[in-house]
């Protein structure tokens, strides 16, 4: 076996971003900002912290995220909203 290794998630997250950052080229290329949007359909805290955190990692590579807070029964509506949503881009 080889030795092991330090691994960066940094490393690891720059990659995945490059490829969401020249997936929305098209869409910026007509003056676009891309929005995304996070539907959370309860109060635990810690997936508003996960959402919070999402929403400034698109913030730091230049898209737009949204939160929708709902009510469990009203999760498709909202997906289905979103879809139907012409400034929503996933």
């Amino acid at each position: 076996y080889p030795p092991p290794r330090r691994i960066s998630a940094d490393d690891i997250s720059a990659l995945h971003r490059n490829r969401v950052a020249a997936g929305f080229e098209d869409v910026r290329a007509h003056g676009v900002v891309p929005t995304l949007v996070g539907i959370l359909a309860n109060e635990d805290q810690a997936s508003q912290n996960y959402a919070e955190w999402t929403a400034k990692a698109c913030q730091a590579d230049g898209l737009n995220f949204e939160v929708w807070n709902v009510k469990k029964t009203d999760v498709q509506d909202a997906l289905q909203h979103a879809i139907e949503n012409p400034r929503v881009h996933g």
